[in-house]
């Protein structure tokens, strides 16, 4: 589930905010056991955007990005499980557009990516089974109300 806002501060600059909220879990598995792992991100950075006032417009932005994943592993026989969060941030840079559905609706996508700092590593009993961030990919569909 993502959740966006934009401030322009003039014609077409101004100022974005984003939260990706983690809904469905990883699974890995392993002979030494099991972990569920959740992500999720938060943005804040600078856009640029077409008229948005325009049947399509088209904007970017760039930069920075906290990043959190929680692992909540279980030890198979003879190994310990372990929870943890993780924390990473890092760049980012946005590519987004949308279509005019009314005068405050439209129909909005958005590539997105970045590079996590330190990246999140899950090892099970030593051996590394999962990394994750570098570079991490986000794709979006979803609506837009102009405010």
């Amino acid at each position: 589930v993502a959740l966006g806002g934009r401030l322009l501060l003039g014609r077409r600059f101004g100022v974005e905010l984003a939260l990706v909220s983690p809904t469905l879990p990883s699974e890995l598995e392993h002979a030494t056991g099991s972990a569920t792992v959740w992500r999720g991100l938060a943005t804040a950075g600078v856009c640029l955007t077409s008229d948005v006032d325009a049947p399509a417009a088209l904007d970017v932005a760039a930069g920075g990005a906290l990043l959190v994943t929680r692992v909540r592993g279980v030890g198979a026989d003879g190994f310990v499980g372990r929870s943890e969060q993780l924390f990473s941030a890092g760049p980012y840079a946005r590519v987004g557009g949308s279509l005019a559905l009314s005068s405050r609706l439209r129909l909005r996508t958005d590539v997105a990516s970045g590079v996590a700092l330190p990246r999140p590593v899950v090892f099970f009993a030593d051996e590394r089974v999962a990394v994750w961030g570098r570079p991490w990919f986000l794709l979006s569909l979803g609506s837009e109300v102009l405010f």
